[in-house]
């Protein structure tokens, strides 16, 4: 390997990720999108990078991290909860979508391997593009975001039974003998195996090795990536391919109760790595298609996404859900995956598709997540024109509400959110939850929530996610005992844009002005006040003149 080439190359895909993401930001492009465009720039357009071998390494350990990532983000309960509707709905879009592509496309002339292929592979939807616009919209908690994430997450479990088999496959791909049926066998056996070791891990050795690693700064963080890299040689070790074990190694993780720790750490870093492997992705498209691969890639595209619209709406319409929630969720649904383009170029590896197949899906989910991605960014527009219109109106009570599926917070009275157990905020929370008031306790060190009578929740308060969890939006009082400035600041403008009041403990007064800007309604000013008590003592005790 040509040291020199890895770095120039892998710092020109970063420079071209960063520069469409710049240039596209005002037409909010999905960042999926932006990547596969600027391996499109680099590569195949202008030519700058002709040679990628010695950067597939790379790209594999970007997919591994995003599979740990989606691992972790896996909650067996939140699966359990997300009801028969995700059920339903998600099983029957991924067996409808998997039967009518391939019937669409062994009827265009594709092969039998080939046509199973591909409906396999446009079954799934985009778990980043979805769950990124649902955050951005502050709507995750919203029926439509409720079941959105929950057929993610079956897609997830049926992703994984998909990657086995295909990876179980030899290089001519039919099932031709005994043999393939015994490679199936050891691969189903080695995952049996490998989820045992998972399940038990979870049960018995991942609390303690996380509680351990807490105190030493950063070992968390490499204590993770040891674990993610340990299942992905055990996955090895049982024939299987490095993503499977990368996703048990989270799903492991995802029960511990400093998951949504694990995740703030990891996401940076697989971020970098997703960023190479969908921009040499994109270098790898061809732009010469045949003018019969271009209307292929367009017929897919425009039978994806109406297809999964209309099944993921139907079934939800024929459940009782007759409002917008129902067009909302088939909207969000509405693309392919970028397990998708995963699974594609692990089928390609394998050789099991040609490189010409792998550049119809590339396309198909260029076109398929960017129509999507403006189709929910204009979802206001849409829903007006489906309410003023007869045909619609006909089918769908505009007035329903899903109450019943709101968020589990939505019918509690407002809590105070106390960040910081310092002896500070522990003594705060012990008297707010002696008078009778609802609190929610907040701290990176878990050791600091023990024996707290009232809500705890382990995390770091630069992730929202964590806050949305506490109840951040519906909170009546935030109150931070810590003593870190930057913290605080970020704390009462979260606030402030929240419109909710703010106490923030400040050591040093000089930083009061600035919190004051951000709008902080109280402060705790320790060292003022001890100086003012004690003055007080030393005058009562004829010490000190009045």
């Amino acid at each position: 390997m040509n040291h020199l080439y890895l770095i120039e190359d892998l710092g020109l895909m970063l420079v071209a990720a960063s520069f469409l993401m710049l240039i596209t930001r005002r037409l909010k492009t999905p960042a999926v999108v932006n990547y596969l465009l600027a391996g499109l720039l680099i590569g195949p357009c202008f030519g700058w990078i002709h040679e990628t071998e010695h950067l597939d390494f790379l790209s594999e350990t970007g997919v591994i991290l995003l599979l740990f990532l989606v691992g972790i983000e896996l909650n067996i309960r939140h699966f359990k909860a997300a009801g028969k509707e995700v059920m339903w709905t998600g099983s029957l879009q991924m067996g409808f979508t998997f039967l009518l592509i391939y019937g669409v496309t062994f009827l265009l002339g594709y092969t039998n391997q080939t046509a199973w292929i591909l409906g396999l592979t446009f079954m799934f939807s985009s778990t980043v593009v979805v769950v990124k616009l649902l955050q951005e919209h502050r709507e995750s908690k919203a029926f439509h975001g409720r079941i959105a994430i929950g057929i993610l997450l079956l897609q997830d479990v049926a992703a994984l039974a998909a990657i086995t088999w295909i990876s179980s496959m030899n290089p001519s791909g039919e099932s031709s003998g005994s043999s393939s049926w015994i490679i199936l066998v050891r691969a189903v056996a080695g995952m049996g195996a490998l989820i045992v070791i998972a399940w038990l891990a979870s049960r018995f050795m991942v609390n303690p090795a996380l509680n351990w690693s807490l105190p030493i700064p950063g070992m968390m963080f490499i204590w993770s990536l040891l674990w993610c890299f340990l299942f992905v040689s055990l996955a090895h070790i049982f024939g299987l391919s490095h993503e499977i074990g990368a996703f048990l190694a989270g799903l492991s993780l995802a029960q511990s109760q400093y998951n949504m720790e694990l995740k703030r750490r990891v996401h940076p870093l697989m971020n970098f790595f997703v960023v190479i492997f969908f921009v040499l992705l994109g270098a790898k498209i061809k732009l010469d298609l045949s003018l019969t691969m271009w209307i292929h890639v367009f017929m897919l595209s425009a039978l994806v996404m109406v297809l999964k619209f209309v099944v993921v709406g139907g079934v939800l319409w024929k459940l009782g859900r007759r409002s917008e929630g129902t067009v909302l969720s088939g909207l969000h649904l509405a693309q392919i995956s970028e397990f998708s383009l995963i699974l594609i170029a692990l089928a390609a590896r394998q050789e099991l598709v040609s490189p010409e197949i792998q550049t119809l899906v590339a396309w198909t989910g260029i076109i398929t997540i960017v129509f999507s991605s403006y189709g929910i960014l204009f979802r206001k527009q849409l829903l007006h024109w489906m309410h003023h219109s007869r045909t619609w109106s006909r089918y769908f009570d505009w007035k329903q509400r899903d109450d019943a599926d709101k968020d589990e917070h939505s019918h509690e009275s407002p809590t105070i959110l106390v960040i910081g157990m310092n002896a500070m905020g522990r003594d705060i929370v012990t008297r707010l939850v002696a008078s009778g008031e609802k609190v929610t306790a907040i701290d990176s060190d878990p050791n600091k929530l023990k024996e707290l009578k009232c809500r705890t929740i382990h995390g770091n308060i630069h992730d929202w996610d964590l806050l949305e969890a506490a109840g951040f939006e519906q909170a009546k009082l935030i109150v931070s005992a810590l003593q870190i400035e930057e913290a605080n600041q970020l704390l009462a403008f979260r606030a402030q844009q929240a419109s909710i009041p703010c106490c923030v403990m400040t050591p040093d007064t000089h930083a009061i002005p600035a919190l004051l800007d951000l709008g902080v309604s109280y402060f705790i000013t320790p060292f003022a006040d001890g100086i003012k008590r004690q003055r007080a003592e030393l005058v009562e005790r004829g010490l000190l003149k009045q």
